[in-house]
């Protein structure tokens, strides 16, 4: 089934590396900050 999350940083350049390994870990993403309508799920 799916999942979202919510993942907060203070450094963006986190989120490559775990991309990175989500990617390389066979899971499938999908980022939705640029999703108004899913992201406001988090709100």
């Amino acid at each position: 089934g799916s999942v979202l999350l919510g993942i907060e940083t203070t450094r963006s350049e986190n989120f490559l590396g775990l991309f990175e390994r989500i990617e390389a870990s066979g899971l499938t993403y999908e980022d939705i900050t640029e999703n108004e309508i899913l992201s406001n799920f988090l709100i």
